[in-house]
């Protein structure tokens, strides 16, 4: 039981993306299960593995959080608006204009997350056609 307080503790602490299962938890096997009962609402389960959950904050942020990608599977509005709003106005490190990358679902990732060896687009778009010559722009 102590290991499951702690588990919640640094979940809510630490606002981990994912509470995902540990059988060795005194039989608790889905902690997102546990969370709920517990009285954390805003859970979003991801869809082929239950045991894996995020904060509904996290679903259509473009930010794959869920293995099964299903956190933004169905998110083509939010991310057009988001291709719209998330870039402007802000710079790298280098004082220049962040860039983004639109992936061919419509999804718009920073820049430097192409080629990067790293699916960041659901459709994988981002990682397509990569060569070893390719420069990548600063992310921050």
């Amino acid at each position: 039981m102590m290991k499951i307080a702690a588990s919640l503790a640094i979940a809510v602490i630490c606002a981990t993306l994912f509470v995902a299962t540990d059988a060795a938890n005194d039989g608790y096997s889905d902690l997102c299960s546990t969370l709920r009962t517990k009285g954390f609402t805003r859970l979003f389960t991801c869809a082929t593995q239950t045991d894996v959950c995020t904060h509904t904050r996290y679903e259509c942020d473009s930010v794959i959080d869920c293995p099964d990608f299903s956190d933004e599977d169905h998110c083509v509005v939010q991310h057009a608006a988001s291709c719209m709003t998330d870039f402007d106005g802000k710079t790298a490190s280098n004082n220049q204009p962040l860039e983004m990358f639109r992936c061919d679902d419509g999804m718009c990732i920073l820049g430097c997350y192409q080629c990067d060896n790293t699916q960041d687009c659901v459709d994988g778009s981002d990682e397509r056609g990569c060569t070893e010559n390719h420069i990548r722009p600063p992310c921050y």
